[in-house]
């Protein structure tokens, strides 16, 4: 009897251990998920924080119209070398990058292109994106090892962010389409 109601009390005091290690174990958990999710969020907010945007004025959007209607000033986090930015800032509306920390995060699921936004530049072309700059698209179909692709080719003809332009000149056409071959 008395050995029944010790292996009783033990199962019971067992149980009630794990019980309590599970319910710790979950409370810990947690709070490094909500602590890690906000730390995320400060910085998230601070970097958009740093992007104001605002619709281009007429004679902007006249010349050239971007791709998603408005411009973002990405310079306050480019030229602040005290910032810690966010990995990546995504435009809502078109799903393009506006900022990248580190621009060639291996195996990482954005990193891909949409192919029916490479096939519109079968030309050189000039392209406003969100971020004020100005680039020169140029596309063409390819085969790689029996495999079709699309190549591009970007000249970057202006950016806000940096002191130094660099335009293509005249000849800036047929040197993307030279590019474009290799």
């Amino acid at each position: 009897m008395r050995r029944a109601f010790r292996r009783r009390v033990w199962g019971a005091s067992l149980a009630a251990a794990l019980l309590l290690g599970a319910i710790s174990l979950v409370a810990v958990l947690t709070h490094r998920l909500v602590s890690l999710s906000e730390t995320l969020a400060e910085i998230n907010q601070g970097t958009l924080a740093k992007i104001p945007c605002h619709e281009p004025d007429a004679k902007m959007a006249g010349e050239l119209p971007t791709t998603g209607g408005k411009i973002c000033d990405i310079a306050g986090i480019e030229n602040d070398p005290s910032s810690d930015p966010s990995d990546y800032v995504l435009s809502r509306r078109t799903r393009y990058f506006l900022y990248m920390n580190d621009p060639h995060p291996r195996g990482f699921w954005l990193n891909f292109s949409d192919v029916e936004f490479s096939r519109r530049f079968r030309e050189p072309t000039l392209q406003r994106v969100e971020t004020g700059e100005i680039w020169k698209l140029y596309s063409e179909s390819a085969e790689v090892d029996g495999k079709g692709v699309e190549v591009m080719v970007a000249h970057l003809e202006y950016t806000p962010s940096r002191l130094v332009q660099c335009p293509g000149g005249p000849d800036i056409d047929e040197h993307t389409r030279t590019e474009g071959l290799l």
